[in-house]
């Protein structure tokens, strides 16, 4: 449920970690995932925890796609503030998530940067620092990195790399 939350975010722009593998039809096409009481639970279970102090890395990643996914910036930052960002990637990708929603582009770059050093085959980090990268005005490198995402074996990530490079290449 909460992987269809961050699928729902990730529709535009930058890709949720986990938001590429999901399995089924995701619910946010149907239009339930936001109004889900399943999913208004588990956020709030997640949320009793962080307050408690007794999240997991796991609980914090999910709990913070959730914030970021409906867009309360604020909770996510403070979540991830609260969290050991620099030891879970996962982590760190959506604090490049929040950088790039709050329009602080270098922030988003450096973090993408950082996961990309330990994990050079990271195609949704890639695809995010690309995406990034040419929004930025850096349009060769960025195109350089869709590229390569483009021949991902995952199928989501790929689509989406070629989607981009369709927009960026046209006139």
């Amino acid at each position: 449920m909460l992987r269809d939350l961050a699928a729902q975010a990730s529709e535009q722009g930058l890709m949720f970690p986990e938001a590429s593998d999901g399995k089924q039809e995701p619910l946010y096409r149907t239009g339930e995932v936001g109004s889900s009481p399943e999913v208004q639970r588990i956020i709030e279970q997640l949320k009793a925890l962080s307050k408690e102090a007794k999240a997991s890395s796991d609980d914090l990643f999910w709990l913070v796609s959730a914030e970021l996914a409906t867009n309360d910036l604020d909770m996510a930052r403070l979540h991830l503030e609260r969290a050991n960002v620099d030891s879970d990637v996962r982590l760190l990708k959506l604090r490049a998530i929040l950088a790039y929603r709050e329009s602080r582009l270098t922030d988003a770059e450096q973090d993408l940067h950082k996961v990309l050093v330990d994990n050079s085959r990271d195609d949704e980090a890639k695809f995010n620092l690309g995406f990034l990268l040419a929004e930025s005005g850096k349009m060769s490198q960025g195109m350089a990195l869709l590229h390569q995402v483009s021949e991902s074996k995952n199928a989501e990530i790929k689509k989406r790399a070629d989607q981009a490079l369709d927009t960026l290449s046209a006139p």
